[in-house]
């Protein structure tokens, strides 16, 4: 997952923290807020609330190391039994690294993806002839409409609305 990813996935979890705070107890009805200015108690707790609102705010978000799920693995298989930490299974743990599947590596090309696929689509279209095949509609469609004005207006009122 990449930094802008994580990002956006921790502003939408606060965002989501902060509707269901506000879903629970309203702060800004009016009775929290006569109650707020007149008690001093609620009123640093509710401070204290902003302060840690606002330290969560400003929490940089650091990626993990790549053999954060190597060392994960080492803690946990130095919990199991000797007999059963030198298995083969727990020394594929103990190699095992973290890596982004297939897709994850493949989603920060998606838009320079997406417009290749475009214009080969284009390409193909206009291999096939679909557009001279639309311009032949456009020319059969006119020719039409133009028949229908000189059966019902006559040659001279068409030859002004069409010219030649």
């Amino acid at each position: 997952m990449a930094f802008s990813e994580k990002n956006d996935n921790c502003k939408t979890i606060r965002y989501r923290m902060s509707e269901a705070l506000n879903r629970q107890m309203n702060f800004h009805a009016d009775w929290v807020q006569v109650h707020i200015t007149q008690c001093p108690r609620c009123r640093r707790r509710i401070g204290g609330f902003n302060r840690v609102a606002l330290g969560i705010s400003l929490i940089k978000i650091q990626p993990h190391q790549r053999d954060l799920l190597k060392r994960a693995n080492q803690q946990a298989i130095n919990v199991l039994q000797h007999s059963l930490r030198s298995l083969p299974q727990a020394n594929f743990l103990r190699q095992k690294q973290s890596a982004p599947s297939f897709w994850k590596r493949l989603a920060k090309y998606t838009h320079s993806i997406s417009n290749a696929a475009a214009c080969l689509l284009l390409l193909l279209l206009m291999r096939i002839g679909i557009f001279s095949g639309m311009e032949k509609f456009q020319s059969t469609g006119e020719k039409a409409i133009r028949q229908h004005y000189v059966l019902n207006l006559g040659e001279d009122l068409t030859d002004d609305i069409f010219p030649a």
